[in-house]
């Protein structure tokens, strides 16, 4: 069995370079002797006679200087797994697949990624927009490295959840409705409005329909749809009033399109930070969590909870 070393090799390489044994134990900080024995290791090993000594001096025959040619190229790759390893601390380097809600996936996550990747430029992050479901499914199956998921993740052994916040909804109105006269809007005041809700099942929905149904209210207007930019896009048509994530909110009342104020209840929801149970996280991944969280939490002064 063959036990050349990078050792040996990097002193075979030494004594080409300078010349003689006694400068290329100088360059490679060892002593004289240690040399000797490290290129007569080498050509035990190898079988191959890599000097001929003339004089006490080494001169490296055609062998030496082929199988130093070979040995650079070893070097050279090992220099590159140097600067690899190095852009991976640093985070110059690496691939990860982002699992977002789509409410949470446009300007939101773009304002979170965007410094971050304009100081990694070679970075390589998938962001997927996908709903609750399907982050579940990717994350458990490991075809994701983070989910930032928006609406309540049961426990599971697949999943690891970092971090988990509550998000009060907020009531979304065209901009000249009379209800923008209100600092808070309850459920109450949906009573003989048009709606525009979504269709997932959720608290507020079941709250307002039932409210409905008791008092038997006549039908005002009634339009759903299964995300929530969809139904912020037709209030800000006109079509009536309802309920988004205040990300959603905010980013929709910022064009004017819409006006938005708080709701009481709240009707909170969840946004929860998770990764695959079983994998480990990376450098890059642990800085996303971190990134995430600091911008969520940001966001939700101006959202507090209210103590139930």
């Amino acid at each position: 069995m063959s036990k050349i070393t990078l050792r040996q090799l990097r002193a075979l390489d030494a004594v080409i370079q300078a010349g003689n044994a006694n400068k290329a134990a100088e360059n490679i900080a060892i002593s004289q002797p240690a040399l000797s024995q490290l290129i007569s290791n080498l050509e035990h090993f190898s079988g191959l006679k890599l000097f001929d000594r003339n004089n006490r001096r080494l001169v490296p025959t055609e062998e030496a200087y082929l199988l130093n040619f070979y040995a650079n190229e070893i070097f050279s790759g090992l220099n590159q797994i140097d600067q690899v390893a190095s852009e991976i601390r640093s985070r110059a380097r690496g691939k990860i697949t982002l699992a977002c809600s789509p409410a949470l996936s446009g300007s939101f996550a773009a304002s979170v990624l965007a410094p971050y990747l304009k100081e990694r430029p070679n970075l390589e992050i998938n962001l997927q927009s996908t709903r609750l479901h399907r982050s579940i499914d990717m994350l458990s199956r490991g075809r994701c490295d983070l989910g930032v998921i928006l609406g309540k993740t049961a426990p599971s052994p697949e999943l690891k959840t970092w971090k988990s916040y509550q998000l009060p909804m907020v009531c979304v109105m065209p901009p000249d409705h009379p209800l923008t006269a209100k600092k808070t809007i309850t459920t109450q005041d949906f009573k003989d409005e048009p709606l525009v809700l979504l269709s997932t099942p959720n608290a507020f929905r079941d709250d307002v329909l039932a409210q409905r149904a008791e008092q038997k209210t006549q039908s005002t207007g009634f339009f759903e749809a299964n995300l929530g930019e969809t139904v912020c896009a037709m209030i800000a048509q006109g079509l009536g009033i309802g309920v988004a994530n205040p990300f959603l909110g905010e980013l929709f009342s910022s064009t004017g399109a819409v006006e938005i104020r708080p709701m009481s209840p709240q009707y909170p929801m969840s946004i929860d930070l998770c990764t695959p149970s079983g994998g480990r996280e990376s450098l890059i991944v642990n800085d996303l969590i971190d990134l995430f969280a600091a911008a969520i939490e940001d966001f939700l002064k101006a959202y507090p909870i209210e103590p139930k």
